[in-house]
């Protein structure tokens, strides 16, 4: 018969396993082309437990966020229409990978790599 302890000792090692992986990955998001100098650039992370990009914008407007690997290949287009807020998006992005992330709009252009790794 297993000991509560034991129990105990094993669940809190699981929650606290799952809680202590924080491998969020920050896009180096830079400028490129544009009119508006003084719009902020906005924060992009890459959840890899959650296989998911999120996109934080301080502008309002309409802006298309795009996924390309490292051929050039679109592997994910979407529309955000922003109003300050922060949005995820589910993706499905191979380990060990190099992938271009760009996000436009009709007046402003961002861009940065995100670099995938192995678990």
């Amino acid at each position: 018969m297993v000991k509560r302890g034991f129990l105990f000792f094993v669940f809190s090692f699981i929650f606290l396993f799952s809680f202590a992986r924080t491998d969020n990955q920050q896009v180096e998001m830079t400028r490129h082309g544009g009119n508006n100098h003084n719009v902020v650039v906005p924060e992009v992370t890459y959840d890899p437990n959650e296989n998911t990009i999120s996109v934080e914008f301080e502008a309002e407007g309409s802006f298309t966020l795009i996924v390309r690997d490292v051929d050039g290949q679109v592997l994910h287009s979407v529309p955000i229409v922003t109003n300050g807020n922060s949005y995820s998006y589910d993706v499905n992005l191979l380990p060990e990978n190099y992938y271009v992330i760009t996000i436009t709009s009709v007046d402003d252009g961002y861009i940065g790599v995100l670099e995938t790794e192995a678990e």
